[in-house]
């Protein structure tokens, strides 16, 4: 039987992806000093999602450093593509900033409006990170990011870059320590799989630098007329941080 003009067209989008996705992990690897541990499972915290534990620990020689990063953390760059309506979908629980965060290619920082700092799990007086999403690594101690995207449905590809860096050191801060790519896609029925998972690779660590320029750039200045954006209730239930904008995430390089 022919198929269907909006068929053939999906057929294409997803067979480019992959591609693409093929193309690109082949590319020039970036650089990693340290390693990552990821677990991938589908339908972990319900129907149509994807559950998540992405730890890296960071070991300096593994590049040729000497470094002692007190504090590292993760921070997460996602895109998402709903290949049956052949739209980007670039909003966090529903919140309508989402383009504001997004590039050109629609990859964009993953975080909620009210969580003032780019890092995952990051909480708003900018040093306690939340261990249920995200708790802070050290030499040799993994920083593990914990994440169940999934919900929107049906025939989703799902992208993310999970870039570690140091959050808190005399000598590395603001260094890149490593980057690790995973997907996940929902077919007709909502039927979630791994899609290709891999250590990052200069081009897309490009991306993401792409990302944090529209960050710095686009959402910061719009943060500061959202009232959401202001308090938010800190891992213990009680102390709270308020803040009066997103904060600008500083210039990261490689170690």
């Amino acid at each position: 039987m022919q198929k269907h003009p909006i068929h053939r067209v999906k057929s294409l989008v997803v067979t480019g992806i992959a591609t693409l996705i093929l193309f690109l992990s082949g590319c020039q690897p970036a650089t990693e000093c340290g390693s990552w541990n990821f677990t991938g499972t589908p339908d972990a915290a319900g129907p149509d999602t994807y559950g998540v534990s992405d730890g890296f620990t960071f070991t300096p020689a593994n590049c040729g450093q000497n470094c002692n990063c007190t504090a590292d953390g993760i921070i997460q760059m996602v895109w998402v593509y709903d290949s049956e309506n052949h739209t980007w979908l670039e909003s966090a629980n529903n919140e309508a900033n989402g383009p504001a965060k997004a590039t050109a290619n629609h990859w964009e920082i993953d975080q909620y409006d009210s969580w003032g700092y780019a890092y995952y799990g990051l909480e708003n007086d900018g040093v306690t990170f939340d261990a249920g999403f995200n708790n802070a690594g050290s030499n040799g101690v993994a920083s593990v990011l914990n994440d169940d995207p999934g919900g929107q449905g049906n025939n989703i590809f799902f992208f993310a870059l999970d870039v570690a860096v140091c959050h808190n050191s005399q000598t590395c801060q603001n260094n890149i320590l490593g980057s690790y790519f995973w997907s996940w896609h929902s077919d007709n029925s909502g039927t979630v799989t791994t899609f290709a998972n891999v250590t990052g690779w200069t081009s897309i660590e490009a991306e993401f630098q792409q990302a944090v320029t529209v960050w710095n750039t686009n959402w910061v200045p719009l943060s500061r007329t959202l009232v959401m954006n202001g308090t938010l209730v800190m891992a213990d239930g009680v102390s709270s941080i308020t803040l009066g904008q997103a904060a600008t995430i500083p210039g990261l390089t490689d170690l």
